[in-house]
């Protein structure tokens, strides 16, 4: 099949989204401006942000097909983690996703991805989140928790590797973290 436009699909959370930022500045019309000057894909680009505020894996993977797989994308980026790892009074003292939970909705997110034809899953870490708040006894703060939930992305990362399923990572905290 002939390909007239090539489908870039950004699936995640309010970092995804570019809450409190202008449509015009998110990194995502970034992202899509840099591929369509990119000639050597020799096809027109479409960026579609499918990120919400708020969303952890397991709201996403409810959203998924509609959002995101029916229209087919070629490639896409997952970025999620700042809200699963967070803390809620409601949830006593544990994450909104457990950990085991969020890697596998990751493992799932890129299976699904693939099966409905993606070429490529691009996965994301989270920044550095600078909150120094205690949550939760079990954890001491939502930055050490953001930095467990980055850990799991990358093991989920390599185990899906493992697999030999097209996804690449994308350690946006390594690169914060070098650049502070």
């Amino acid at each position: 099949m002939n390909k007239s436009v090539l489908k870039f699909y950004l699936f995640g959370d309010s970092i995804c989204f570019g809450q409190l930022v202008g449509s015009h500045q998110t990194w995502a019309t970034y992202l899509a401006k840099e591929l369509e000057e990119y000639a050597a894909l020799k096809l027109p680009v479409i960026v579609q942000n499918a990120g919400v505020n708020g969303n952890t894996t397991r709201q996403a993977l409810e959203r998924m097909y509609y959002d995101v797989l029916s229209h087919r994308p070629d490639y896409i980026m997952i970025q999620f983690g700042m809200n699963d790892c967070n803390f809620w009074d409601t949830d006593f003292g544990y994450p909104r996703v457990s950990e085991k939970a969020f890697m596998a909705n990751i493992e799932e997110m890129v299976v699904k991805s693939t099966s409905a034809g993606c070429k490529h899953c691009f996965i994301n870490t989270n920044h550095p989140s600078i909150k120094e708040k205690t949550v939760s006894k079990k954890f001491c703060n939502y930055d050490k928790s953001n930095r467990r939930y980055n850990h799991l992305i990358r093991k989920a990362t390599k185990r899906l590797k493992s697999l030999k399923l097209p996804v690449s990572l994308i350690d946006v905290e390594k690169k914060w973290i070098s650049y502070l």
